[in-house]
């Protein structure tokens, strides 16, 4: 990885800038599906209990707006939340954004 495809976070006033870029790293991850893990036992139950499938959590990782601010998480990764309405409803998919990946947390 290299110093051009860093994302800063220097400051809370920066926030809604820093969410939309955030946004744009993870569209561009999740154009390749080989790109997203979405491996996490937590993640498989809430799409199986919600009646979300695969399809619809990649149209949100690859179109989906930002909602709130970016967090950074226990292992140094930025969590981002996106949403976007897919097949008449709208679903919310958080990702933890790694250096080459992104780690599909939850969904709703």
């Amino acid at each position: 990885m290299n110093a051009a495809s860093l994302i800063p976070f220097p400051n809370a006033r920066q926030t809604a800038s820093s969410a939309a870029r955030l946004a744009e790293r993870v569209h561009a991850l999740a154009a390749d599906s080989f790109n997203v893990r979405m491996g996490e036992p937590h993640f498989r139950e809430s799409m199986t209990k919600r009646g979300i499938d695969m399809r619809s959590v990649l149209e949100v990782l690859r179109t989906g707006r930002a909602v709130g601010s970016p967090e950074l998480d226990e292992y140094g990764d930025w969590r981002i939340r996106l949403r976007r309405r897919v097949a008449g409803r709208r679903v919310h998919v958080v990702v933890a954004v790694c250096a080459d990946h992104v780690e599909c947390i939850t969904t709703w």
